[in-house]
């Protein structure tokens, strides 16, 4: 997706008071640039506290970069997303928050229910009843998805108060 669906998102977070990034990837592709994370720290230096995290297929390149990294984040922000099989994080001492939408046609609840066997046993996990995929970002309708019945507003409200639970968390 286009880095610009999540600006509304990020820029609630920023507005209250968190650096927020989003890298752009080569043909909007996270699997293209897993390895984004880099820059950003560097970019950086003064942020001792990061989170990494993403949305769909963003979140499961942002866990195979922790993964490889963990003493680096503080915490990980899984949106409509899961580690790949691959992706063992159970180990990891930081703090993890799954977000996902019990209308979401891409990223099911299945899926969800498989992944925790990859996260640490503390991770938590919230479900925003009526949500769907596409509701994460602002990007329009999205093939395979299923018909929200809460309102992108309404799930973005959510959205950010859950992830703001997580970042305030670290002061």
């Amino acid at each position: 997706m286009d880095y610009r669906a999540y600006a509304p998102y990020a820029h609630q977070l920023a507005a209250n008071g968190f650096l927020v990034v989003i890298p752009r990837m080569p043909l909007n592709l996270a699997v293209m640039g897993v390895n984004k994370a880099e820059a950003v720290i560097e970019t950086y230096p003064a942020i001792k506290d990061w989170v990494i995290g993403g949305h769909s297929l963003g979140g499961s390149m942002a866990a195979a970069y922790l993964l490889e990294h963990e003493d680096s984040f503080h915490g990980l922000l899984l949106l409509a997303s899961y580690p790949a099989g691959n992706t063992d994080l159970t180990g990891y001492q930081g703090e993890v928050l799954s977000i996902s939408a019990s209308r979401d046609g891409l990223t099911t609840a299945e899926d969800i229910e498989i992944s925790k066997k990859l996260l640490p046993a503390k991770a938590r996990f919230v479900v925003i009843e009526g949500g769907n995929h596409a509701n994460f970002a602002y990007y329009g309708e999205q093939k395979g998805d299923n018909q929200a019945q809460i309102t992108r507003s309404d799930q973005q409200d959510i959205l950010l108060e859950q992830s703001l639970q997580l970042l305030e968390s670290f002061n």
